[in-house]
């Protein structure tokens, strides 16, 4: 089984650049599709182009076959490459690379378990589906008796049909052995969908699968590319929901592509969740919170910031707080005011408003331990690396450059000092 993924387009109508590149909730389109390509266990080529070639050099691409399309006149041609260096196989599926919701689940679809056939049994499969609002511009399937007839650019044919080209096409090794012998056309380019009436006219079986038009779609233009991200996020919060989730007011929370809830997790309206988050079953995100890259079982917000870290069931991170690399244990509270970067922070430890967490000294980051039952007084500043023991009691207004030990009371102001007659005396 072979994934071909068309990546090899100049985005010209999109003017944000590469249109692969651009930001979907959480990472760049092109990722979040590889990500759910990943799922299956088939061999994946992806199509470049000299422009963009340079940018999957990584090891998260180094089990992707990548194909340099060098003569960059359509689709046809890309997969002319990929037959060029690779052979035929028993079923190749193709699809563009500008369609980061594809379900794994609808590509097995074009699978089946003989031969590398798919499900309807033929050498050429297209997929089709209803077309959705805002997605007007794509190619039109032209029927014959409700059979496949032909495959039409919008420019060639304007006029609306009940299903559009998705652009995923199944070929057989015998609809492959036919794409080298794809031409151009009057547009000075090579169609892929020009194999529907090439493979016809050599007694090949050709047919269609209507597919979910919601999972298929792809962008060309700034419009197209709005259109898609709003309907990601339909998606994933209905995702959400269905596993549980219970949202306040699910049309103002927006989620990345990966976020995950457990049944209960509760969120709050006007919540942000960036990349790599995992909301427990015990955990309530309060409004106006941005939270990325942590696994949260606590009460997190309003307000709050988690750029990564942990914070265990019962623990309190609120009102403009932000957390970034640690770790706040059960119990533990962080209420108000506070940034706390690169620390572990123990079961029921206070932390006062406005305590700061030094961890930075302009160089390199350094790590602050914070006991259980630790409590550490509002406007504490704390220069790390340091170590505050388990029930420590730490003074309001101190600047703490020196470790604590357990049990212990530390004060590290300046004696105050009342001047009498402070005023300057007229003259």
């Amino acid at each position: 089984m072979k994934i071909v993924i068309l990546a090899a387009g100049k985005s010209t109508r999109f003017s944000g650049g590469q249109k692969i590149f651009a930001p979907f909730w959480g990472a760049r389109v092109i990722d979040v599709l590889l990500s759910r390509v990943a799922k299956l266990e088939a061999e994946v080529s992806l199509v470049l182009n000299a422009d963009n070639f340079g940018d999957f050099g990584g090891e998260s691409y180094n089990e992707i076959e990548k194909i340099l399309q060098e003569k960059n006149y359509g689709t046809g041609a890309a997969v002319q490459a990929v037959v060029e260096k690779s052979g035929t196989c028993d079923g190749m599926i193709v699809f563009p690379a500008d369609m980061p919701l594809i379900d794994s689940q609808i590509l097995l679809r074009f699978f089946g378990l003989n031969g590398g056939q798919n499900d309807v049994g033929c050498d050429v499969c297209v997929g089709i589906a209803r077309m959705p609002e805002g997605f007007e511009q794509y190619g039109r399937i032209i029927l014959n008796n409700g059979k496949l007839a032909k495959i039409a650019e919008f420019k060639d044919h304007p006029e609306k049909t009940d299903f559009i080209n998705t652009g995923v096409i199944f070929l057989s090794a015998k609809a492959q052995d036919l794409v080298t012998k794809l031409a151009e056309n009057t547009y000075g380019e090579i169609f892929l969908t020009d194999i529907v009436e090439l493979a016809k006219m050599a007694g090949l079986k050709v047919d269609c699968i209507e597919l979910d038009s919601a999972k298929m779609a792809g962008f060309n233009t700034q419009s197209e590319y709005s259109n898609l991200l709003n309907l990601a996020q339909k998606q994933f919060r209905q995702s959400a929901i269905d596993s549980g989730a219970i949202f306040l007011d699910s049309e103002s929370v927006f989620l990345s592509f990966d976020t995950k809830f457990e049944p209960g997790a509760v969120v709050e309206p006007n919540c942000v969740f960036g990349p790599g988050v995992f909301v427990r079953s015990t955990a309530h995100i309060k409004p106006f919170s941005y939270v990325s890259n942590c696994d949260l079982s606590g009460i997190i917000g309003p307000f709050a910031h988690i750029r990564s870290g942990q914070v265990d069931q019962g623990a309190q991170v609120g009102a403009f707080v932000e957390i970034n690399r640690s770790k706040v244990a059960k119990m533990a509270k962080i209420k108000h005011l506070s940034y706390v970067g690169d620390s572990e922070i123990g079961e029921n430890a206070n932390i006062g408003a406005g305590v700061v967490v030094c961890n930075y000294d302009g160089e390199s980051k350094h790590k602050t331990n914070i006991g259980n039952r630790a409590f550490l007084g509002a406007n504490s500043t704390l220069i790390a690396p340091i170590t505050i023991g388990s029930d420590a009691f730490l003074a309001a207004g101190s600047t703490y450059s020196q470790s604590v030990p357990d049990g212990e009371f530390s004060i590290a102001r300046e004696q105050q000092v009342i001047k009498t007659n402070w005023k300057k005396q007229p003259k």
